[in-house]
């Protein structure tokens, strides 16, 4: 009975919406290929994108669950998809979250990481201000060194994950909060 009710909700589909400046994406994963907007079976899927010119290429990976709205935040400036996660129902454009507290998590191997933004505000993980952050990372103790940059909205919690082998850090997925810190 458990293996039939884990069928049943595995085909239950997502709904996949797109913003940015991007010409076409496709879904491919083990339940095939698919072109947003629409829906989407739940599912783990490379994230193709074919912006004004060239061939399609890898952006970013997405893993869906039944039921939840999915919007691909795509910006040809940093070559990726962000997956933004909406709980609930209706799609309002650009207002991916309800308005609430912002969150930044890191993830990866760096030593230590922080976002610094105007005025050399920074912070470390958790409760954040929204603007445009420099991400500066340490690979070594004691020598930081600016790893990318990420944009923090309203109402989300973003991850940004650092990788030393490219000695990059980026956002590669941004949650809403639903207006509560979670610590």
């Amino acid at each position: 009975m458990l293996l039939t009710l884990a069928m049943a909700l595995a085909q239950e589909p997502a709904t996949v919406l797109v913003e940015g400046n991007v010409r076409k994406v496709e879904l491919l994963g083990a339940e095939g290929t698919f072109t947003p907007p629409g829906e989407v079976p739940a599912g783990r899927y490379l994230v193709l994108t074919t912006w004004a010119e060239g061939p399609p290429f890898v952006a970013g990976r997405v893993t869906l669950v039944a039921d939840e709205i999915v919007t691909l935040r795509c910006d040809d400036a940093f070559a990726l998809c962000l997956p933004v996660r909406t709980p609930g129902a209706t799609w309002e454009g650009n207002q991916v979250c309800p308005t609430g507290d912002s969150l930044v998590r890191f993830e990866g191997d760096a030593l230590k990481a922080v976002l610094v933004g105007e005025g050399d505000k920074a912070f470390g993980a958790g409760p954040v201000d929204v603007g445009t952050y420099k991400i500066w990372a340490e690979w070594v103790e004691g020598e930081p060194e600016l790893a990318g940059l990420v944009r923090i909205r309203d109402g989300e919690e973003v991850i940004v994950r650092c990788a030393q082998a490219f000695a990059i850090c980026k956002a590669t997925e941004a949650t809403c909060t639903a207006g509560r810190i979670r610590e």
